[in-house]
């Protein structure tokens, strides 16, 4: 949201979709590098020193935080499952937050809640029942292609 406030929609776009090109790239670059047998859980200062930047850069840029953790929290060893895990959780702690705040202004429009709701609450499960039937390699190969493919749009219609 504030470097939207200062640069063109143009460069907010290529700016975002670099940055989502090269989060695409680490995750590569660390599934490559070594076998995932000899991977560590980073240091728990790590992980929240990552959770404090991705909510900076969340709010610095304006996308979603589990945007970003997913792929940050896979390319520094934690397995796909508990990444994904994480962000979930994250989501639910923002969501609620956020709804907390619009129950409070009276703004939540409940019949378009439940529109949305609902058909995301079932692709949830469903995300969830398929990433467990697949191998960890073919998720992180998805999270890696879905990334790239966001990429370009990101830069070209920011």
């Amino acid at each position: 949201v504030l470097v939207n406030s200062y640069v063109s929609k143009r460069m907010f776009g290529l700016v975002l979709g670099v940055f989502v090109a090269g989060v695409a790239g680490l995750v590569w670059f660390r599934e490559h590098r070594r076998p995932a047998a000899s991977r560590a859980h980073p240091p728990t200062v790590v992980v929240a020193g990552m959770g404090c930047a991705v909510a900076v850069a969340a709010g610095v840029v304006g996308i979603g935080g589990p945007m970003l953790t997913v792929p940050l929290l896979v390319a520094l060893g934690v397995p796909v499952l508990e990444s994904l895990a994480a962000a979930q959780a994250q989501s639910v702690v923002i969501a609620g937050v956020g709804t907390v705040g619009y129950l409070a202004q009276g703004a939540v429009d409940w019949p378009l809640a439940m529109l949305v709701g609902v058909p995301e609450l079932a692709g949830v499960l469903l995300g969830w029942r398929i990433a467990h039937a697949l191998p960890t390699r073919h998720l992180k190969y998805a999270l890696i292609t879905t990334l790239l493919a966001l990429a370009p749009y990101l830069a070209l219609h920011g």
